[in-house]
């Protein structure tokens, strides 16, 4: 019997030998699907050591088999929207013919209107009109016609949480390079990127914005969706920017109070975002030169809160320091201007936060 590293070579050149070329040609991926689904049976005895390396092999298989499946079908929907326009302005041959296409991409396998549909017997255009609409709209759960379109289409068959916004940096590259290709990607389009050499990748990109989060605020940011942006971003004069976006639930919903991080490409933070600041017009910045330690805002704000309060300063406590910017014209928490550094010394406890200028000066007290 091989050892192990020879069987490790057998799986690996197994693997290889399967998935080769499976990218060039369509036919094959579905091939591959089918006997990674054990369509096509085998007759002949095998070898345990075979057996294994056909089970890694089948693994792997659907793995490449299903993205290849959803990104193809993808295409197929870009294509015909890009020629037609949204699906509420198909006629009923356009129609059935993204039915037809979903449905021989196994998208649709086993749907029982959808094969009626297709042998179309006995049925008005009307009816077939209307079942098409039907069958549409049970495949990405929805209730209305006009909300049939490629992105819908393209969260339902890339089934992950948080739809097209949660996908990897590479998918959305994928995306926008399809949307260019069949003319549907506008000048004020988002401009997904990948990183280049020199360039932190998304793992680290995450690791960075999530350590930041973390050690800024109290949310659990497991309880939500992480979405993470590479892209060449408007708002900061189209300059190359990661964004790692968290949706967090509130009593198991989501309420729109997300947690963001913007990065330069090499890592370095730009700026974060939590509901604590941007709620009062200002983004977390990390200390420059000139801003006093966080010790010594710590204890500004603690003495004026104490003051304002009419309690002693040891009374005042779990309070916490955010170097912020302020990111509007007018902040409803100070009366500076956009782009003014300030140190917000928040008392959440009371609902009441010290707003102190980078030198130590005081600058107001006052309730949310």
């Amino acid at each position: 019997m091989a050892n192990d590293q020879e069987l490790m070579m057998s799986i690996r050149a197994a693997i290889d030998d399967c998935t080769r070329g499976v990218d060039e040609a369509t036919s094959l991926r579905y091939k591959v699907l089918r006997k990674a689904k054990g369509e096509e049976p085998m007759v002949k005895k095998i070898s345990m050591t075979l057996v294994i390396a056909l089970v890694i092999l089948a693994l792997a298989a659907v793995a490449v088999a299903a993205t290849v499946l959803w990104k193809d079908a993808g295409e197929k929907v870009a294509e015909l929207e890009g020629e037609y326009g949204y699906y509420d302005t198909w006629d009923t041959a356009t129609k059935i013919e993204l039915v037809r296409d979903l449905y021989e991409m196994e998208a649709l396998k086993g749907n029982a209107d959808a094969e009626r549909l297709l042998k179309g017997e006995g049925m008005t255009d009307a009816e077939k009109d209307a079942l098409c609409d039907r069958i549409m709209l049970d495949y990405i759960g929805e209730d209305r016609v006009d909300l049939i379109c490629l992105e819908t289409i393209l969260s339902t068959l890339r089934d992950v949480e948080g739809g097209t916004p949660a996908w990897s940096v590479e998918d959305k590259y994928w995306y926008n390079q399809m949307l260019d290709k069949y003319g549907m990607l506008s000048s004020e389009s988002q401009r997904f990127i990948l990183p280049e050499e020199g360039e932190i990748n998304q793992e680290e990109a995450v690791r960075i914005a999530r350590t930041l989060l973390e050690s800024v605020s109290d949310k659990d940011l497991d309880d939500g969706i992480m979405s993470p942006y590479f892209e060449e971003n408007p708002a900061f004069g189209y300059r190359r920017i990661w964004t790692i976006w968290y949706d967090l639930r509130t009593d198991g919903e989501f309420r729109g109070n997300p947690l963001y991080v913007y990065l330069k490409p090499d890592g370095t933070v730009l700026s974060y975002h939590i509901p604590e600041l941007y709620s009062l017009d200002l983004m977390g910045v990390l200390p420059d030169d000139e801003a006093i330690p966080e010790e010594q805002a710590l204890e500004i704000g603690r003495k004026a809160i104490a003051e304002k309060l009419g309690v002693p300063e040891d009374e005042v406590s779990s309070l916490k320091a955010y170097y912020t910017e302020i990111e509007a014209g007018h902040s409803k928490a100070v009366d500076g201007v956009m782009g003014q550094h300030v140190w917000l010394v928040d008392y959440a406890e009371q609902n009441m936060f010290a707003a102190i200028k980078p030198d130590g000066t005081l600058m107001t007290v006052r309730n949310r």
